[in-house]
């Protein structure tokens, strides 16, 4: 016995608790069926070993050579991968609720193709995901998959406020009424700049803006001071959307002078929403270059 788990000699076990497999090499091995609990796998080499069906639950894979291994339809709840190497493992059809993987090689392509169903599972695999791309220096990795992780959050908060199934029904009111809170945040943030991670959403927000303050000023018929020698007169369409660009770029209205109350609040909360947007512009690119 070693720390309350027994130490496997003389071969390979695949069913049992509390197992201790440390120092052995198992590649291409064909394990059918596994029934393990609470196991731990210490420094074992299992390059191109395939795991069929069955259970690893809840055990622990420790320095382990999992290259091109292959986890087929096999239940790996509660399951942790620490400084393994993974390059190549494939989980096709297989069950991750709460497995984690810290300081792994990994390609999570195979990965990001058997999400869990349930989003807070879903979003708790995409976490651990993205630290262990960051404890690797994986930084591209690490931004697609925050992405991907707080778009699973998002259907999180949308599943608890509207008791998607008996599992969120069960959650109080309070925390509920919360999710529904954070929840309209997320979709705020999404819309508008893409949570700094989608320069295109950001992008489409500010034509947007620019293009209905410049309608805006348009059809309404805001009077503007355009020159001394003019009097005060409505902008023409072309007119009112350079208003609007240079208002919104923070560049200015060159000599337009709003002389309705209506028309310099326009361009005031214009302008108040160029500058966020040369905030949450800087943001995104230095996320970009950060890469």
């Amino acid at each position: 016995m070693t720390n309350g788990l027994e130490l496997v000699t003389g071969g390979f076990r695949s069913e049992g608790r509390h197992l201790l497999f440390a120092n052995s090499e198992w590649d291409k091995t064909e394990v059918e069926n596994p029934a393990l609990e609470r196991c731990v796998f210490a420094n074992v080499g299992m390059r191109r070993t395939r795991f069929k069906a069955g259970r690893i639950q809840h055990s622990r894979f420790e320095r382990c050579y999992l290259r091109e291994a292959g986890f087929v339809g096999v239940d790996l709840t509660g399951t942790a991968f620490v400084d393994c190497n993974l390059r190549h493992a494939s989980f096709e059809r297989s069950t991750l609720d709460y497995v984690t993987f810290q300081n792994c090689e990994l390609d999570d392509l195979d990965i990001l193709d058997n999400l869990p169903t349930r989003p807070n599972m879903r979003r708790h695999l995409l976490h651990t995901l993205r630290n262990n791309a960051a404890q690797t220096g994986n930084r591209f990795d690490e931004v697609r998959l925050l992405a991907a992780e707080l778009d699973a959050e998002r259907a999180e908060l949308y599943a608890t406020f509207t008791g998607a199934t008996d599992y969120f029904r069960t959650k109080p009111t309070h925390v509920r009424v919360k999710a529904f809170g954070r929840w309209l945040g997320h979709l705020v943030q999404v819309r508008v700049w893409g949570y700094g991670l989608r320069f295109w959403i950001l992008a489409r927000t500010a034509a947007l803006v620019v293009t209905g303050a410049a309608l805006l000023i348009w059809a309404a018929g805001f009077n503007y001071q355009v020159s001394a020698a003019c009097p005060p007169r409505s902008l023409t369409l072309a007119e009112s959307c350079f208003l609007s660009a240079t208002t919104f770029s923070t560049v200015g209205g060159a000599n337009y002078i709003p002389m309705d109350w209506l028309g310099g609040l326009v361009i005031g909360i214009e302008s108040i929403a160029g500058a966020g947007f040369v905030g949450l512009l800087a943001a995104v690119v230095y996320r970009k270059i950060s890469r």
